[in-house]
């Protein structure tokens, strides 16, 4: 019997809505969830600790620690300052998450806040964000974000 994609999806869904429940009682919260399907059903789930900060964004998470670590480099006095930043880009509203330094094309992690679905975004994108500051980017970053 082959899983079709919409019979993945849906079991996908059903698994994430009680493993929710589950990981909130244990403080964790689900990261990253993949599934496979075709001749068989595969799911995947990857949980980190929860430290929501006052903008919502889990300062528990890899995406958010790697961006605490790199963030100066890339025009913030306080990169910690940057999670949860809103911006506009392509007319839709974001909120910063964090960085995948696994990403080297779509290194930005942000949250559609009009579908709550989470994008990976280009290292331009943070030139929108509201706390940006041109003049503290790292010289080695500045002709690829085309700042002078």
């Amino acid at each position: 019997m082959n899983v079709s994609k919409d019979k993945a999806q849906a079991i996908t869904k059903e698994i994430q809505a009680a493993v929710v429940a589950i990981l909130e009682k244990h403080e964790l919260q689900a990261s990253k969830v993949r599934s496979k399907y075709g001749d068989g059903y595969q799911i995947s789930i990857q949980a980190d600790a929860i430290d929501i900060n006052a903008s919502g964004v889990n300062l528990a998470s890899t995406e958010a620690q790697v961006w605490t670590q790199v963030g100066k480099s890339y025009g913030f006095a306080d990169p910690a300052s940057a999670l949860g930043a809103e911006f506009v880009q392509n007319g839709k509203p974001f909120k910063f998450l964090g960085f995948n330094s696994n990403a080297s094309r779509f290194p930005l992690v942000a949250k559609n806040l009009a579908d709550g679905k989470t994008y990976k975004l280009t290292v331009g994108s943070v030139k929108l964000m509201p706390t940006f500051n041109p003049q503290a980017v790292a010289e080695y970053l500045k002709s690829e974000l085309g700042v002078k």
